[in-house]
């Protein structure tokens, strides 16, 4: 959405919310969800699908990516688990399709077979996910604290950075 277009939006909804305000007597709070630039991306979710499987199920370490159709249920809850993941992040059902060779139809089916055990509290959905979501964690998460530095005390020897040092000085 271009930068007018958001300003034409952010007023429309002033002045809903004014017109709202005038006729009910009711002010109305309006939640704007963020634009997220960030996603993480397919390939990440399926490495991560595919090493928790691997893990877990050594019976599967034959597999080399997860674009493999294996009818397994132990294996096809992490995919449903990556693929409710994904698009949950902001991917599309059929971007989601097209990387594990399957088509959008699929991704829902995954999607809603997901949210269905999150419902019923299957365990092996619930698993799948906080391993999962764990795998990702460890995978993109955050710089650990332990990390041990040195300093740099070597002084820099860059002629040409010297020389524009001096010349910028000037």
């Amino acid at each position: 959405m271009s930068k007018d277009q958001e300003v034409i939006k952010d007023l429309e909804i002033l002045n809903f919310k004014k017109k709202f305000l005038d006729e009910y007597g009711i002010n109305l709070y309006i939640y704007k969800g963020l634009n997220k630039k960030f996603k993480i991306e397919l390939d990440v979710y399926m490495l991560c699908a595919l090493s928790c499987i691997k893990e877990d199920y050594p019976q599967y370490k034959f597999v080399k990516t997860i674009r493999e159709k294996i009818r397994f249920r132990e294996y096809l809850v992490f995919v449903q688990v990556m693929s409710y993941l994904a698009y949950k992040d902001g991917h599309t059902k059929s971007a989601i399709g097209k990387a594990i060779r399957r088509n959008h139809a699929s991704i829902i089916n995954h999607i809603r077979n997901v949210e269905n055990g999150f419902f019923a509290k299957d365990k092996l959905i619930i698993y799948a996910q906080q391993k999962l979501l764990n795998k990702l964690t460890e995978h993109v998460g955050t710089i650990p604290e332990n990390i041990k530095t040195e300093s740099n005390t070597k002084p820099s020897v860059d002629p040409i950075w010297d020389e524009a040092k001096s010349f910028i000085a000037n």
